[in-house]
């Protein structure tokens, strides 16, 4: 195991769900405070929902004015682009994608290309490679494959030589793959979507072993990499906030702590709890 000096990010993928309110955020919290709460507790954020839309710049000003100043975004690459067309013919909503996220200015830490398991290296190796080889170098990127034919040689080498990080993910349709190929690590801990969502707010499902194992995996690179971004969902144990902390602290970062929080009135007046 190397050296720890990477800087370890956890979070969670989105934070706005109702089912929060209560156990994370303080009662009666409105979801237009929802984020500035959440950046109160964790420094990092995985935006779920540039998954389905383009948001408006409005928006993407509103995220980066609410939340601190080294607080950090990722954001997942439209479905448009890597679900609906597998990369062919996507320039122009690209483009449209970045200048607006770009809003975010020092507060994005990286973009997501999340793939579904139908798209395969062999049906869309030759338009995924060509995409990413125009990517403009200005950004983070990382890719999660959910087909295993994309960790070949070829794939790993682009990557690497790239600086685009192969995600690791715990879903059933990632194979375990926890090798570095570029300066940042990008953890997604997602589940296999077998938790409902009326039971969102409490750990139901206990993910320690493999938080552990996914830990020592992270520590063992600590010396290659420069930032490890760790996002939990709350279908990979029940409760998203619960679960990125107890990686944080698997991992020998400083526990966070959302109890004052929750249990004081909204009054604008708390400190952040990290």
């Amino acid at each position: 195991m190397g050296k720890l000096f990477m800087e370890i990010l956890t979070g969670t993928s989105g934070w706005n769900y109702t089912r929060w309110i209560g156990p994370f955020y303080p009662r009666g919290t409105t979801s237009d405070r929802m984020l500035s709460l959440y950046s109160r507790i964790f420094r990092a954020v995985e935006i779920d929902s540039t998954f389905y839309a383009i948001p408006s710049p409005e928006t993407v000003k509103k995220w980066a004015s609410v939340t601190p100043e080294n607080f950090l975004f990722t954001a997942k690459i439209p479905k448009a682009i890597t679900h609906e067309s597998s990369f062919s013919g996507v320039d122009g909503i690209f483009n449209e994608f970045v200048s607006v996220i770009s809003l975010l200015g020092k507060k994005l830490g990286c973009l997501l290309f999340q793939l579904p398991p139908t798209v395969s290296y062999r049906n869309s190796g030759d338009s995924f490679m060509k995409f990413i080889k125009n990517l403009p170098d200005i950004f983070t990127y990382s890719v999660e494959f959910r087909n295993s034919d994309w960790y070949n040689s070829v794939i790993l080498e682009e990557m690497r030589k790239r600086n685009i990080s192969v995600a690791w993910s715990d879903n059933p349709h990632t194979p375990d793959f926890h090798s570095c190929t570029a300066r940042h690590i990008y953890l997604r801990l997602v589940g296999d979507r077998s938790i409902d969502e009326a039971s969102f707010g409490k750990l139901i499902s206990d993910r320690s072993a493999d938080m552990r194992r996914w830990s020592v995996n992270l520590l063992d690179h600590s010396d290659d990499v420069d930032r490890a971004f760790i996002f939990a969902n709350n279908h990979y144990a029940g409760f998203g906030p619960a679960t990125a902390r107890m990686f944080g602290e698997f991992s020998g970062i400083k526990p966070v702590g959302w109890e004052n929080m929750v249990s004081d009135p909204i009054n604008g007046k708390q400190t952040t709890l990290f």
